[in-house]
């Protein structure tokens, strides 16, 4: 798509380090304000790449077109060693790739300065830039500027640079519902975890899991839970015979028996329970969850029970899906979005303060005859967060909400209703933690 250049000086431009085959008098810079080509959501009909291409000679020179070339492609490439030679194996293919001409001189007219825009549209359903040790999904954009040579120099000059995209996470109004991961043990735990919708973990956040633990067996409870995010690499080449498997260890996170709160169980089923949350931060650093020819990505979701009073510990796995950039369609959805965001940050502080607390002491925790109470958010924290439901009033007294129901509390629960199940679920389970309870041996 051919455009007419334009006179703005270059702004917004990508880093030194970005450009693949750089040029003296050929730089690229980003459209606007934004601080990246890819405009619009990766996938949709929509999405499309903008930007500029700047021209700058000492002499007046005679250009006769510009072409702009966009380039995905899917590759891996390791060595194996075999006797005394190393052998390669390699896969490539390509996803996109598109050509377009974005400036001509049919007038043959001298050029010392040069701003051309481009748009061009991308294919749909693309996959976002992986970029790991072996293997790599990368897009480039790739300028050729044609001149009017002679015999000696050369009639072309290329700029080449990469070009990252991103897939942006949409959440959906009318689906938000969470995922229960539930199961029952051998060593007599019945468990249930809240997963975030469709189980997708958004890269660089908090991932905030509800936890519920039921006893089956009298004397069982627990001492730990480790909780990891681990990624599994699959690489494949054009040797079907030959791949190559990767797994690391993402996250990490350790739930000490301190920080879970003891409740007594109203079922005559269960000896008794537990609840937490678990406030898991996913690194932006983290592969997202692909799926191609020659490289696949994965995550699991592992939770390790350390119990006391059982024969063993047990372990249970999710897969789970990793993604970049949450937004929100609606802005009523944004708004409790908000507010449960209040609450997380409040559950991470009191988090880390109980680390701080216990960081000196041994990791192993000897259990006391009565498993102790966690302390528990200051409960100025939930009736702020009741405070901003839709509809609620001004909380009461912090001894009045803790010794009685008030109408308050009944107002607030009734506005808790009108939240999404994921939010829904994250207040009950802070309303749980301040009750006051007695403690019992589990």
């Amino acid at each position: 798509m051919a455009t007419s250049p334009t006179t703005s000086s270059p702004k917004n431009q990508p880093l030194a380090s970005s450009y693949i085959k750089p040029h003296k008098n050929f730089t690229f810079s980003f459209a606007n304000e934004s601080n990246s080509f890819q405009q619009g959501v990766l996938g949709d009909s929509d999405s499309y790449l903008e930007g500029n291409l700047h021209l700058r000679y000492t002499k007046p020179k005679l250009i006769r077109s510009v072409t702009l070339d966009f380039k995905g492609f899917e590759k891996t490439s390791w060595y194996k060693a075999q006797a005394r030679t190393k052998a390669v194996y390699s896969g490539d293919q390509i996803l996109a790739e598109k050509s377009e001409v974005i400036w001509d001189n049919s007038r043959e007219q001298s050029v010392t300065e040069l701003d051309i825009p481009f748009k061009i549209f991308l294919p749909y359903n693309l996959p976002e830039t992986v970029v790991t040790e072996i293997g790599q999904v990368n897009y480039i954009l790739r300028a050729t500027v044609n001149q009017k040579g002679s015999i000696i120099t050369s009639s072309s000059q290329i700029v080449e640079i990469q070009c990252p995209l991103k897939r942006t996470l949409m959440l959906d109004t009318t689906n938000v519902s969470t995922f229960k991961l539930r199961g029952e043990s051998r060593s007599g735990i019945d468990y249930t975890f809240t997963l975030p919708p469709n189980k997708n973990f958004n890269l660089g956040t908090y991932v905030s899991i509800p936890m519920r633990i039921r006893f089956l067996r009298p004397g069982v409870s627990v001492e730990r839970i480790e909780i990891a995010l681990k990624t599994c690499m699959d690489f494949r080449c054009s040797n079907p015979n030959e791949t190559r498997h990767l797994k690391e260890t993402s996250a990490t996170l350790i739930v000490p028996r301190q920080e879970i709160v003891y409740l007594q169980s109203n079922s005559p089923h269960y000896e008794g329970e537990c609840i937490h949350t678990i406030n898991l931060f996913v690194p932006r650093s983290v592969q997202p969850t692909y799926s191609g020819r020659f490289i696949s990505i994965t995550h699991q979701f592992c939770i390790k029970f350390c119990l006391w009073g059982a024969d063993k510990d047990f372990q249970v796995e999710e897969n789970v899906y990793q993604r970049h950039h949450l937004q929100i369609r609606c802005w009523k959805l944004y708004h409790h979005f908000l507010m449960m965001e209040s609450y997380l940050m409040a559950n991470i502080y009191h988090q880390h303060q109980q680390q701080l607390l216990y960081q000196n002491k041994s990791p192993i925790y000897i259990a006391p005859k009565s498993p102790p109470m966690t302390p528990t958010p200051p409960l100025s924290m939930v009736n702020m967060y009741k405070e901003m439901l839709p509809g609620s009033t001004t909380p009461t007294s912090s001894a009045a909400s803790i010794n009685s129901t008030t109408a308050t509390d009944r107002s607030s629960s009734q506005n808790s209703s009108k939240l999404p199940p994921y939010e829904r679920s994250h207040l009950m389970t802070l309303e749980r933690s301040i009750t006051p309870t007695t403690s019992t041996t589990i």
